[in-house]
């Protein structure tokens, strides 16, 4: 047991709730609503759903840290990495009957020869301290940022590995430019994220030790900083590798919300810049490679309606070429992305490959990106005055009128296919003369 060491940030925070419990009747505590709505779960209309999982997740979120967002206690048991002892601050999940599917959880703060005692909410009806047995524990987990020497997580996976590699490629070293919007930066960990990583309060100014210590940041840290707060947050995991190594890039270069709003434009999901279970059915319905090449024309859109394109332009787009290039040569190189063309509709397969150059989005970005460039130069040499600016607008007027056209070219083609498809198939006579 290691309880020597000083609590982390979630447990000062989680004990400043101590005796919050649930109120009598139809009244809701707010506070205990608040967890829900910390971890995703804003639906919840009532106090009395079990919220020991919910109290672990809104502590852990308020700490910069990433939960399993979900209400079950043993959804824990897959969450960061596992301790062989305990320490102050672990999550302990523990069985409850014989129920496989039932559990409690909470945080250590101190541990006997029979009992370890937790500091969790929904402990009779209260956030309080109470003993639970040792025979009953199903396991200690431990954040995979905060992980010491000698203390190993489950190995990371291959594509993982892949898509962090060449992030890391394109991210390079310490960056502090003053137009870059993320500010200081070391291998695409910013400042902000780095300090959410360690538990320094994000609020207070950056000092000389936390800018040195970001310049010097550990490979375990940084793998295991990425992999919880972009790879896991992102849902990366759950998508196809390909899929997967693009959405990646995007989540680090462009935020996570934002990223996953990408990605539900590519596969055509509700957008609403959250990772849930219709995104994923979505992801997975779609063909890979149509997913990537609209994924890849959305980030290329995006890039050209930036203010700073003109700084970071050139570094933006061959960025992208590099990952969709990577992604591409993944996709085709994985079996089940070939099962998943050969299983797709026809018609999908014969609407997409038959595309006329202009409703190419990507093609498009290519000749505004190289106009923006040339007509502002050329221009003035003939009694003209065009600006990048000018030239970017009339690309995103073009862009949107090739949408609008596509969308009701579709919208005609579908209708049409469903008149033909109520008709009644009749037999006609045919004389064949030889």
């Amino acid at each position: 047991m290691d309880f020597d060491k000083t609590p982390p940030v979630w447990i000062n925070k989680a004990l400043r709730f101590l005796y919050i419990k649930e109120a009598a009747g139809l009244v809701n505590n707010p506070v205990i609503m608040s967890f829900y709505k910390d971890v995703k779960h804003a639906g919840i209309k009532g106090d009395e759903t079990p919220w020991c999982a919910a109290f672990v997740g809104a502590l852990l979120e308020r700490s910069g840290l990433i939960s399993t967002r979900s209400l079950l206690a043993r959804s824990y048991l897959e969450w960061g990495a596992p301790l062989e002892t305990a320490r102050i601050g672990a999550i302990a999940i523990f069985k409850r009957g014989a129920d496989q599917t039932k559990g409690h959880v909470g945080f250590v703060m101190g541990q006997d020869d029979t009992q370890v005692y937790i500091l969790g909410g929904n402990q009779s009806d209260e956030v309080n301290i109470q003993p639970f047995k040792i025979k009953d524990l199903l396991g200690f987990r431990w954040p995979t940022v905060f992980l010491e020497v000698g203390q190993k997580a489950k190995p990371y996976s291959d594509v993982f590995k892949l898509a962090l590699r060449e992030v890391l490629k394109m991210e390079g070293g310490w960056s502090d430019h003053p137009k870059d919007p993320g500010g200081a930066t070391n291998q695409g960990i910013t400042l902000k994220t780095y300090q959410h990583a360690i538990e320094v309060n994000v609020i207070a100014p950056p000092n000389k030790k936390l800018i040195e210590a970001l310049k010097t940041i550990s490979k375990a840290d940084l793998e295991a900083i990425y992999f919880t707060l972009y790879w896991q947050k992102s849902g990366c995991s759950q998508l196809p590798e390909p899929l997967a190594v693009m959405h990646f890039d995007a989540s680090v270069n462009h935020g996570v919300r934002r990223a996953i709003q990408f990605l539900q434009q590519s596969v055509g999901a509700d957008v609403d810049g959250e990772w849930g279970p219709l995104t994923k059915a979505k992801a997975e319905a779609e063909n890979i490679q149509d997913a990537l090449s609209s994924y890849e024309e959305i980030r290329r859109r995006y890039y050209l309606s930036r203010p700073h394109f003109n700084s970071f332009g050139k570094g933006w787009l061959k960025r992208l070429s590099h990952i969709y290039q990577i992604a591409t040569s993944l996709n085709k190189s994985t079996k089940s992305s070939d099962i998943t063309k050969e299983t797709r509709p026809m018609t999908t397969q014969s609407t997409r490959s038959q595309k006329w150059w202009g409703e190419s989005l990507t093609i498009w970005g290519t000749i505004v990106t190289a106009l923006s460039t040339v007509l502002p130069l050329v221009a003035p040499l003939f009694g003209f005055d065009i600006t990048t600016d000018m030239v970017q607008q009339f690309g995103a007027t073009v862009t949107q009128l090739i949408q609008i056209i596509g969308g009701l070219t579709g919208t005609s083609m579908a209708l049409y296919g469903r008149a033909r498809a109520g008709t009644h198939l009749t037999r006609r006579t045919m004389n064949v003369k030889l």
